[in-house]
């Protein structure tokens, strides 16, 4: 998702949420300083926030509850509260699918390569000659 279509789908959640709460007195006759204050909490939230559709809509409702938890009742968050709520509410685990296979041969293949040859301990056997050709 690029990232005019991940902040778009952050602020529309963003402005969900903002509606079921009561707007600062500061904000009330200043539109503006109003959406200012909704850009700055959509900026902060989507430093934290997966940039994948499927994963955002899984991530989403877990963090308003946390937002929930640390807010300030019943009026809208400050950029902190948001912050910290973003950055402490989990990740969804990637999918195989979601992860894409390497192209053969390319830098992140071959370190997929040298990682399942690790994990199956035969980086050392290849190393010391004892699988393969080098076999004495």
């Amino acid at each position: 998702m690029t990232s005019a279509l991940h902040r778009a789908a952050i602020a529309e959640r963003m402005t969900a949420f903002l509606r079921r709460r009561a707007k600062p007195r500061h904000l009330q006759a200043d539109e503006q300083a109003a959406a200012a204050e909704l850009e700055a909490l959509v900026r902060r939230c989507a430093s934290h926030a997966p940039t994948d559709p499927e994963a955002l809509a899984e991530w989403w409702p877990r963090f308003e509850r946390r937002l929930e938890d640390i807010g300030n009742g019943r009026h809208w968050p400050t950029p902190k509260e948001v912050s910290q709520a973003a950055a402490t509410t989990p990740q969804p685990a990637a999918t195989d699918m979601q992860r894409g296979t390497p192209e053969v041969g390319s830098w992140a293949w071959r370190l997929d390569v040298k990682a399942r040859r690790i994990a199956a301990g035969l980086d050392y056997l290849l190393r010391n000659g004892r699988l393969g050709a080098n076999r004495r």
